[in-house]
Order: structure tokens, then C-alpha cells, then sequence
């Protein structure tokens, strides 16, 4: 049951991300790309690297994620094998004074998803403002070539 919730929490959350990045993204960079090309040519090719940079970052960041995810997810298989075992052998544990034993397992087991976890929402968390920084390079670089194209025309 657990698992199963799992893997429903992480396809619901794939389903987000893939609508988030994978749907608007491409639109807003393409809108964006036909407005500049309209408004002026010579600045829509000045982001054009940015745009190349931009769209690498985003197939990066999506194709990294899902072995990321995979590998917390089996995290959690073992964790929740741990459990199983524990509760459904408590008479075993209790008689063979293992009791130590298997809570230090499930600490081990549960130590490794915290850390793969802790990392997987580490390298999620970069993925934001990294975006960011495309965007707002893009920005400075749009307004300081137009700056300089306006100086330029007086």
C-alpha cells in the first residue's frame, strides 16, 4: 500500500513537472522568440545562444531527474521491507533478542533514503534558479543591446 502510494505521490508529481516545464516552457520560449522576431530581428538572434542554453538546461535537469527519483524510490522499497519483516517477525525478534539488531537495520535503512532524498531535493532546488539566472541573463542582454542600438540610430 505504501509503494503504491508512492508511486502514485511521484507519478502526480511527475505529471506537474512535465506540464510545468515540458508544455509552458516551450511555449513561452517559442511566443517569446515569434514577439522578438517581430519587434526586432537583431535582438531576437542575440538570445538565441540563451534560448540553445535555456533548452539544454531544461532536457538536463529532466532527463537527470527520473534516475533520481528511481533510486529514492527504491530507497523506499527497502525501507518499507525493513518494516514488513520487523512487524510481521515480531514474535521472532522478541524471541531471539534481535531486537537491536533489526532497529539498527531499519535505522541504516532509513538513514539511506533521508540522504537520498536530502540530495534528489538538493538537486531539484537548483533547477529554479538556474532557469532564473537564463532569464534574467537574457533580460540584461536584451536591454544592453537595445540600449546600444538606440544610442547607435541617434
Amino acid at each position: 500500500m505504501v509503494r503504491l502510494t508512492s508511486d502514485v505521490n511521484a507519478l502526480k508529481s511527475l505529471t506537474q513537472i512535465s506540464l510545468r516545464i515540458g508544455t509552458r516552457a516551450p511555449l513561452l520560449m517559442v511566443g517569446s522568440l515569434i514577439l522578438m522576431i517581430n519587434t526586432n530581428k537583431t535582438l531576437a538572434l542575440t538570445m538565441l545562444p540563451l534560448l540553445v542554453v535555456t533548452s539544454v538546461l531544461i532536457v538536463f535537469f529532466i532527463a537527470k531527474m527520473e534516475p533520481l527519483f528511481q533510486t529514492v524510490q527504491q530507497k523506499l522499497d527497502r525501507l518499507n521491507n525493513v518494516l514488513q519483516e520487523n512487524i510481521s517477525g515480531v514474535r521472532l525478534v522478541k524471541a531471539f533478542v534481535r531486537d537491536d539488531f533489526e532497529g539498527e537495520r531499519f535505522e541504516a535503512a532509513n538513514e539511506d533514503l533521508t540522504r537520498r532524498s536530502i540530495s534528489v531535493m538538493k538537486f531539484m532546488a537548483t533547477m529554479s534558479p538556474a532557469l532564473t539566472m537564463c532569464v534574467n541573463i537574457g533580460m540584461v542582454v536584451v536591454i544592453w543591446s537595445g540600449g546600444l542600438q538606440a544610442i547607435r540610430a541617434r
